[in-house]
């Protein structure tokens, strides 16, 4: 995973992921132990370990052209 110079560094928790899903009116005390369950313990593990399962959920796949 490559990850941008100017990324803030990972803080070990979900705490910018709690935050994204509040804004997008979606319930952490959901979505947060399904990350868990998938390998997204911390947010630098989230896009790494659980987007292949995301992506059978809704259909999709990083890398996959539409």
């Amino acid at each position: 995973m490559i990850i941008a110079e100017d990324a803030p560094p990972c803080d070990h928790f979900l705490t910018r992921t709690r935050v994204f899903l509040n804004q997008q009116g979606l319930a952490p005390e959901l979505v947060v132990p399904w990350l868990n369950e998938h390998g997204g313990y911390c947010v630098c593990e989230v896009p790494g370990n659980v987007h292949d399962e995301v992506g059978d959920l809704i259909g999709w796949h990083l890398g996959e052209e539409y």
